[in-house]
């Protein structure tokens, strides 16, 4: 049976050492999603891969397809005008997106709206300022979460069908959304505002940066289980 072979314009999440000479790689496609291969003898000092199997780089993958989930890479290009040099904390949080997208994507599942909104998250951390570089994470998360069908619910209390009030507080339950709080209620609470906030994805103030960010760690965890994620021992808490 003749294997297939496919092309695509992808990003590398990650990659790790397979044997003496060869590298895995998991991938970010446009139109085949998270993929896996196998890129022989790139590690020997000759390889055609050598260097180019980093993170951020823009490229062209050519891979053979095998009877397994792990395919074979054949060819990979760079296309420099896509490349996106990270340094400092956006490289950090470049590494945090990439475990993000290495923990949530299943193999092969499709996501081109995803595709672009990584793309263009990488754009903003190249050109960022410490001012924004936390609204770029919390709407990366949120546009990743709605993307792979786990879309927050910001706009409206599931308990009641009513707008969200800005000056009001909430609870918000996992695949429940936004329920407004007794004054009984323990736990954490949030304002309506720093949820209509993420809803317009406008940035916020101080208070609704720290709440926004304390929603979606937690919805985070909620979908990724117990198991910590390496890359947030880089960043800051304050990220």
């Amino acid at each position: 049976m003749r294997k297939q072979r496919n092309s695509q314009s992808g990003w590398i999440l990650s990659t790790r050492a397979y044997r003496d000479t060869s590298v895995i790689a998991d991938c970010f496609s446009l139109n085949y999603g998270r993929v896996s291969m196998i890129a022989k003898g790139a590690k020997q000092s000759r390889s055609r891969y050598r260097g180019l199997l980093q993170p951020f780089y823009g490229i062209q993958l050519s891979w053979i397809e095998g009877n397994s989930d792990l395919f074979t890479l054949i060819d990979i290009e760079e296309l420099p005008q896509v490349t996106v040099p990270l340094a400092g904390t956006a490289l950090y949080c470049g590494f945090y997106i990439n475990e993000l997208m290495t923990r949530l994507l299943h193999l092969h599942d499709p996501h081109p709206r995803l595709y672009g909104v990584y793309s263009h998250t990488l754009q903003q951390l190249m050109n960022c300022d410490d001012s924004t570089i936390k609204h770029i994470l919390r709407i990366f998360e949120k546009r990743m979460l709605q993307s792979i069908g786990y879309a927050l619910v910001l706009n409206y209390d599931t308990e009641s069908g009513e707008a969200i009030q800005a000056d009001s507080l909430y609870h918000y339950i996992p695949e429940v959304g936004p329920v407004a709080c007794r004054k009984s209620d323990a736990g954490f609470k949030l304002h309506g505002s720093t949820l209509l906030a993420l809803d317009s994805e406008q940035q916020m103030d101080a208070n609704g940066e720290n709440e926004g960010r304390h929603l979606l760690r937690f919805m985070l965890k909620y979908y990724l289980g117990e198991k910590p994620l390496k890359s947030r021992e880089l960043l800051h808490n304050d990220y």
